[in-house]
């Protein structure tokens, strides 16, 4: 796999797999999984022993959300990317 524009490059079918195609491929499921969690848990309030969070964002219902504020709402767009470089190489 070789990284290109936010989306993965598999060599055996010479396609461009994006995040929501890499994490239903049974050959990449595990890594982008773990990945993506990993990212959550920086952002949020850690995974356990494995990543501390930052408390940059906060899970809460869809009940929580004032009525005067659902047009506020926003859902994330996930992308992924390889960084050779780094400890932590597969990056959502």
């Amino acid at each position: 796999m070789t990284e290109m524009a936010c989306e993965i490059f598999d060599e055996e079918s010479g396609t461009q797999l994006k995040y929501r195609q890499l994490i239903n491929h049974p050959k990449y499921r595990e890594i982008w999984m773990h990945s993506s969690a990993n990212e959550f848990g920086r952002l949020a309030q850690g995974i356990g022993g494995r990543i501390q969070g930052t408390n940059t964002i906060f899970f809460i219902h869809k009940y929580q959300v004032p009525v005067d504020r659902l047009g506020d709402v926003m859902y994330a767009k996930f992308v992924v990317e390889l960084k050779p470089n780094k400890a932590e190489v597969h990056r959502t």
